[in-house]
């Protein structure tokens, strides 16, 4: 158990093997209250967080639930007061190349909307990696990561509507240095 105090915030935490509790409270005319827990082994973990805003007398919580083996991932999240339902699920494979697939699945209750996603990267090199997702809307995501030094990495990513080709696709590039 720590107890941590800033000028800005109080925070108060348990670790045990397969348990933690957390809270913590922000110190300022309008405090908000955040507490979370978390119960599991390595194999399997449980988790709730709640929010209250003393200003708005708001009050948000999230639940989920994550499986996990060496060579897959999956996990359900209920998020934004019941509002939000996610579902994930990943699965590496163990080449040279290091390749892991995954979809997610996201129903937003309130709108009435869902978007599904499939995605995968894989390991050019000791120092390269390409991701690519797709969503049911059409939107492609690519990703080019090439570390530089350790710590360091060089990035380029592309967006393109594959619904809107006559659009530009948007691109970005990005570099991350560690000294």
């Amino acid at each position: 158990m720590y107890l941590l105090f800033s000028l800005l915030q109080l925070k108060i935490s348990y670790f045990h093997e397969h348990v933690t509790l957390a809270t913590s409270i922000l110190l300022n005319q309008s405090p908000a209250i955040m507490l979370s827990a978390s119960i599991g082994t390595p194999k399997i973990a449980l988790s709730v967080e709640a929010k209250y805003k003393t200003e708005s007398c708001s009050a948000s919580y999230n639940a989920s639930i994550s499986l996990a083996n060496p060579k897959s991932n999956a996990s359900i999240i209920l998020a934004n007061q019941g509002d939000l339902l996610k579902a994930s699920y990943v699965h590496r494979f163990n080449q040279p190349k290091e390749i892991s697939v995954g979809a997610e699945i996201h129903r937003r209750f309130s709108k009435k909307e869902s978007t599904f996603t499939v995605g995968g990267s894989c390991s050019v090199d000791h120092l390269t990696t390409m991701k690519m997702k797709l969503n049911n809307y059409g939107k492609l995501e690519t990703l080019l990561s090439h570390k530089i030094r350790p710590k360091s990495c060089l990035s380029i990513s592309g967006e393109v509507d594959l619904k809107a080709l006559d659009r530009i696709p948007r691109t970005g590039l990005a570099v991350a240095l560690m000294l």
